[in-house]
Order: structure tokens, then C-alpha cells, then sequence
């Protein structure tokens, strides 16, 4: 039976903890609740976000308040 030392348990977990939230940051998905977009964005459907593109007039972006609310808007101007 193969043994391992709980020091490399730790290391694995942090180590999937740090990719998680790694690719969290560079994929994931918002569901639009609000019709101000609509018909271009459909309430309640669930769209891929990501944050490694650079905004350009047109795009939707996806942000979060300091009190944790998350909003998606059209970038109107730059």
C-alpha cells in the first residue's frame, strides 16, 4: 500500500485550490435575471463570461459591487 505524508495531502489540495481559482477567473458563467438587456442577452438563460479579454464598445461586461451584487453591461464608450 502506497503511503503519503500529510504535509503532501496539503500541498495537492492547495495546489487544486489555486488552479481552481485560477481558471474561476478565466471562465465562468452569469445568469441574467433583469430585462435590461433583453433581446440580446435573455433572462434567466446562463452565458460564459471570461476575464481575459480586453473591453472593446459592444462587448457585455460582467462586474462585481463591494457589497457582492453582479451586474452585465454594454460598453457604450472607452
Amino acid at each position: 500500500m502506497l503511503k503519503i505524508k500529510p504535509a503532501r495531502i496539503k500541498s495537492v489540495i492547495k495546489s487544486a485550490a489555486y488552479f481552481f481559482n485560477f481558471f474561476k477567473r478565466i471562465l465562468f458563467t452569469v445568469r441574467v435575471t433583469g430585462e435590461s438587456c433583453w433581446p440580446e442577452l435573455v433572462p434567466s438563460k446562463r452565458y460564459f463570461a471570461t476575464g481575459l479579454l480586453k473591453p472593446k464598445i459592444g462587448d457585455y461586461i460582467v462586474f462585481k459591487t463591494k457589497h457582492d451584487e453582479i451586474f452585465v453591461k454594454k460598453v457604450m464608450e472607452i
